[in-house]
C-alpha cells in the first residue's frame, strides 16, 4: 500500500487534486527524460494537439507540470517531464524511485529525448547512462528530423537500436505527427 501511496502523494501535493484524480485513473505511465531543449515540452504540445513551432518556448506546456493525463487509444496515459534541476529535480528524482518498486513496474515506460541534429559521442553516452540507470520499459525518442538528412537519421536510429539495444525512432514536431508518435508510445509502452 505505501509504495502506490508515496507517487500518489507526490502527484497530489506537485498537482493538486486534478493531478491526484489523474494519477489514480492512468494504466500507464510515461517517464520523459532528456537534457534541455530536447524536445519534452514539444512532444507534450504534439500529443495534446497543439502546434510546435521551432524556436519558440513551450511555456504553455511547463504550467501542467508535474504531470499531464493524455487519452491514448482508449488508455489512459499520465506523462511526467522527468527533467529539471535543483528541488525539482529531487522530487522527479523520488518520483523515478518509487515508480522502481514492482508493483507498478510494468506500467512505466521511460523515453529519452534527444535533439537528433546534436547527435554526437556525448549524446550516445548519455543514452548508454539512461540505459543503465533505469529498470523499466525504456525507448529514445529524436527530435528535429527536419535539420538531419534522412541518411543520417537512418544511421542514427539503427546505432541505437543496435548497438545500444534501445528502439528508437526520430520525429519532426514541427509536422504535428500525432498518429505516429501515438503509435510509437504504445508500442513501446
Amino acid at each position: 500500500m505505501i509504495q502506490f501511496v508515496i507517487p500518489a502523494v507526490i502527484v497530489a501535493l506537485g498537482g493538486g487534486i486534478t493531478a491526484f484524480l489523474a494519477f489514480l485513473r492512468a494504466k500507464r505511465y510515461v517517464l520523459l527524460s532528456g537534457n534541455k531543449d530536447s524536445g519534452k515540452s514539444s512532444l507534450l504540445k504534439v500529443l495534446i494537439g497543439e502546434k510546435v513551432v521551432d524556436g519558440e518556448g513551450d511555456d504553455s506546456v511547463k504550467a501542467v507540470k508535474p504531470a499531464l493525463n493524455i487519452k491514448i487509444n482508449k488508455m489512459n496515459y499520465l506523462f511526467y517531464d522527468t527533467s529539471g534541476g535543483g528541488d525539482a529535480n529531487k522530487e522527479k528524482e523520488k518520483v523515478k524511485d518509487d515508480f522502481e518498486h514492482k508493483k507498478y513496474k510494468d506500467k512505466v515506460a521511460d523515453f529519452y529525448l534527444f535533439d537528433a541534429s546534436k547527435y554526437d559521442e556525448r549524446e550516445r553516452k548519455a543514452i548508454v547512462a539512461f540505459k543503465k540507470a533505469r529498470k523499466f520499459q525504456m525507448a529514445v525518442i529524436g527530435t528535429h528530423k527536419d535539420k538531419i538528412t534522412t541518411e543520417r537519421k537512418e544511421v542514427i536510429e539503427r546505432e541505437v537500436s543496435e548497438e545500444i539495444k534501445l528502439t528508437c525512432k526520430i520525429f519532426d514536431f514541427t509536422q504535428s505527427p500525432k498518429a505516429e508518435l501515438e503509435k510509437f508510445i504504445c508500442e513501446v509502452s
